[in-house]
């Protein structure tokens, strides 16, 4: 799939379910500016990161998504392995990062999916999803930085709005396209999509 039906496929999804989209893009930011950047607030923010991607990806499966979407990542056998693997994932982005910004970000965007195969459950050992997201990005990393990098006009009216367009319109909309991406990344890596 090209970004641009990408990008307008996830816009579309974003606008059928524009409340929802906005309240669950905005509750990870609002949690982490109440509680502060503490141990508390890392350990809550994984799970309720994963929440937030599986509620993004059911919009963009035209699936109803609610607010309970958001405890997806709390689930009692999963918990603990979700918090771990998504602290590991940020540090291996932050060791590689250390050898220079370059390699880090490339480690990011390898990295990107894990949050993805975690909620969507896709893989049976929840410490695979690393190693599973950075096969399914070998070859498409440029694609999802170039998906970003489409996002360079919108950033911009978000500085020159003092960050209203960014939380009200380009945040969802950003998680909707990253949302759309690992849908279509998954039909071709799987040949299957739910």
């Amino acid at each position: 799939m090209d970004l641009r039906t990408l990008k307008q496929e996830a816009k579309q999804a974003m606008k059928d379910n524009y409340g929802m989209a906005l309240i669950i893009s905005a509750l990870p930011p609002l949690l982490l500016g109440a509680t502060g950047i503490t141990g508390i607030a890392l350990i809550l923010l994984a799970p309720v990161t994963l929440g937030m991607v599986w509620a993004f990806v059911m919009i963009n499966r035209r699936q109803t998504a609610d607010l309970g979407v958001l405890l997806r990542g709390f689930s009692a056998d999963g918990y603990l392995n979700n918090v771990i693997v998504l602290f590991l994932k940020n540090l291996f982005i932050f060791l590689w990062a250390l050898l220079l910004i370059i390699p880090g970000i490339v480690k990011a965007y390898a990295y990107a999916m894990t949050p993805y195969l975690l909620a969507d459950d896709t893989v049976t050992n929840k410490a695979d999803a690393i190693t599973q997201s950075r096969a399914m990005m070998q070859g498409n990393k440029g694609r999802l930085f170039m998906l970003h990098l489409s996002f360079i006009g919108w950033f911009i009216l978000s500085f020159l709005t003092f960050g209203i367009a960014y939380f009200f319109y380009v945040r969802p909309y950003m998680m909707s396209a990253d949302a759309r991406f690992y849908e279509s990344l998954k039909a071709a890596y799987t040949g299957t999509t739910r």
